[in-house]
């Protein structure tokens, strides 16, 4: 699932990924749509420190 794959790839510091990811202007909007509310909350709490 791309969750787990979004953190992975966070959790893992992999630099290309990341600065994939950061580029990726609209990926908040995807996830969130796709996830729903309650869980994007959640992964942007995962992900802040790394961000």
């Amino acid at each position: 699932m791309i969750f787990e794959k979004i953190i992975t790839i966070i959790e893992s510091k992999h630099k290309d990924s990341i600065k994939k990811l950061r580029k990726e202007s609209h990926w908040e909007g995807n996830i969130t749509n796709w996830l729903g509310q309650q869980e994007m909350k959640f992964l942007k709490e995962r992900l802040m420190p790394f961000l």
